[in-house]
């Protein structure tokens, strides 16, 4: 470990600002951590001035840096809004939110939709709480119209926040839309009260980009089919707002969310571009520093133009170090070196970010890639250029889903099973579909070849979708796992790191040193027992919390439709207690608790009609 943080000097930083960050969360209630921390700090330097001990200079960063992460983490953010609707003083007075739309809302098919900013909340007569909080915005015939710039006050009892699972097991989309930064959405009957001079406060660089949003999505709308506008739309700039939420799905059980999702792909689809027309289309070879800087800027500006998410800032960043270092200084720098890098600068802009799934997804899937899949390309013979295209887009998918597979199970409990297809087969095509998007930008201005242009895409996207819908058909579209706790995900990373170490050992020509092949558990045979127990372990405990689950008694509550149906389980037996008028009803209720019944083991379900009153 003491190698890796000497070649990594990112490393051991970014180790002790999470390790403050998870400090400060796990004892968030004791106001005398940081001065505690600071004390013990003070303590360990009085004693090594005095020689009491002796420590090396990595010691005192990683502790610097733990009491930093402390006090960076302890002071971002702005507190739950719905807590502090909920805290102000017991009266009967309303309390408002004041929200801020700084994006333009999409006017689609199905209404009104986007994203808002909560600044704060206000109760009349009484002062003002600022928060910082993102809504989600669904309204349909009720003001304010696209673009809506500006501020606005919206009673807090019209704010929600997602549901918690009705049926134990379930994904708990509550923490998954608050890992995606949204923390609830707005009503539809909301009532918008314009604050006074609001459009001035909104700044000019969210004006423009507003502007730039709203011709982009009219300009989809216009020349390509709906369903293909919000297609488009979400490709380029990750807003699924125009989404149809079926063409979603199979996104999502081809494996292909991520080109839905504005990330580190999208980022270099769109560099390469700008990068070969800023050096005269290839012809230069590489920009200069002023052209450098400008296709830097550029990149920046796009970013700024998706809302900057964690994916979209840590590909902005990593490319940003990397270009320079290249360009500008002439100096190549390891992929693993700036990741970390990039994450410790993104962690001191942004601490909460890394609570988001996007940031754990995207520096997952880029460890994987800058860790395993140089190793795997180097014992793949010199082939036909097919073949090595193959190798090479299987290893980067491969390296990318291993490890961020115990996050996804942990998370949603489920896994596509044509993932491997879907981005060898359809990802290319996906990619391409955004090098056509920027021609039909940059062309479509010309009366005959832009309609030209636009009709050929059309049809194209026509074409890729119906490839995509007969993925979906494909059998055993997606695996379901049972549910996992922490012990199951500690050991999935566990099973993850010892297959590619055994993998490295066995296949890839791994050079084990002297020192290593005269240990015992560095040899192969100790990898692959390691990973025998290890998966022997996991399932063992996947199998006793389905056994505990199976024998537990569970009772709640689900919805269908305007009735409250009771929920009873009583070892392997489960007892469903409404009206159950017609089979219909039957039918929607089963369908919410198959997975349930699945996962906790019940054999018998008992149908209880229980007459209205």
């Amino acid at each position: 470990m003491q190698n890796q943080f000497q070649k990594y000097p990112f490393l051991l930083p970014l180790v002790g600002l999470l390790l403050g960050y998870v400090v400060s969360k796990t004892f968030v209630e004791s106001m005398f951590l940081a001065p505690g921390v600071l004390l013990m700090s003070a303590l360990w330097l009085f004693g090594y001035l005095l020689g009491l001990w002796k420590v090396g200079k990595g010691f005192w960063v990683g502790l610097i840096h733990v009491c930093l992460g402390i006090l960076w983490s302890g002071n971002a953010g702005g507190g739950d809004v719905f807590s502090k609707a909920n805290g102000v003083r017991q009266s009967q007075e309303p309390r408002y939110a004041l929200l801020e739309v700084r994006d333009s809302w999409m006017l689609g098919a199905r209404g009104v939709r986007g994203t808002v900013h909560c600044l704060g909340v206000h109760q009349r007569g009484g002062g003002f709480w600022p928060c910082d909080a993102d809504f989600r915005v669904s309204l349909k015939g009720i003001s304010p119209v696209p673009p809506a710039l500006g501020r606005y006050w919206v009673n807090t009892d019209e704010l929600s926040e997602y549901s918690l699972p009705e049926v134990p097991g379930e994904s708990n989309w509550r923490t998954i839309m608050r890992s995606l930064g949204i923390v609830g959405y707005v009503q539809k009957t909301a009532k918008w009260h314009v604050v006074r001079g609001s459009a001035k406060e909104i700044s000019w660089i969210y004006r423009a980009r507003s502007t730039c949003l709203v011709w982009l999505h009219g300009e989809f709308r216009r020349r390509l089919h709906p369903q293909h506008a919000g297609l488009v739309y979400a490709m380029l700039l990750g807003d699924k707002s125009g989404l149809d939420p079926s063409m979603e799905a199979q996104f999502g059980v081809a494996g292909l969310l991520h080109v839905l999702a504005v990330s580190g792909m999208h980022v270099a689809l769109i560099m390469g571009a700008l990068f070969w027309v800023f050096s005269g289309f290839g012809a230069r070879g590489s920009p200069g520093v002023f052209l450098l800087l400008v296709l830097l800027a550029a990149g920046w500006g796009y970013t700024f133009l998706t809302g900057g998410g964690a994916a979209v800032v840590r590909a902005m960043i990593s490319a940003t170090w990397m270009w320079l270092g290249k360009y500008a200084v002439g100096r190549r720098q390891s992929l693993l070196h700036v990741l970390a890098g990039s994450a410790y600068l993104q962690f001191l802009i942004d601490p909460p970010c890394v609570e988001q799934l996007g940031f754990q997804l995207s520096y997952l899937a880029v460890f994987g890639i800058g860790w395993l899949h140089p190793k795997v390309m180097d014992c793949c013979p010199d082939t036909h250029i097919f073949l090595r295209w193959l190798a090479e887009s299987s290893s980067l998918t491969l390296s990318a889903t291993l490890f961020t597979l115990p996050l996804l199970l942990w998370q949603f409990q489920s896994f596509p099973t044509w993932f491997l297809l879907g981005n060898l087969l359809l990802l290319p095509l996906f990619s391409l579909s955004v090098y056509l998007t920027l021609a039909c930008l940059a062309l479509g201005w010309m009366p005959l070849l832009g309609d030209a242009l636009y009709a050929s895409f059309d049809l194209g996207l026509h074409m890729l979708l119906k490839i995509l819908l007969a993925m979906q058909s494909l059998p055993l579209p997606q695996l379901f796992s049972l549910p996992m706790d922490a012990v199951d995900f500690v050991l999935m990373i566990v099973l993850v790191l010892t297959c590619c170490r055994w993998l490295m050992i066995q296949f890839l020509g791994d050079v084990l040193t002297k020192k290593e092949a005269l240990s015992i558990w560095r040899s192969p045979k100790a990898q692959l027992l390691m990973f025998a127990l290890t998966f022997v372990s996991l399932c063992a405990h996947l199998e006793w919390g389905r056994s505990v689950r199976h024998h537990s008694h569970h009772s709640f509550s689900i919805r269908a439709g305007s009735q409250v149906v009771q929920v009873q389980k009583y070892g392997g037996t489960l007892r469903l207690i409404g009206n159950w008028r017609n089979s219909r009803k039957k039918k929607f209720v089963w369908q919410k608790l198959q997975n349930y019944a699945e996962q906790q083991g019940v054999r018998d379900v008992i149908w209880v009609n229980q007459l209205p009153l």
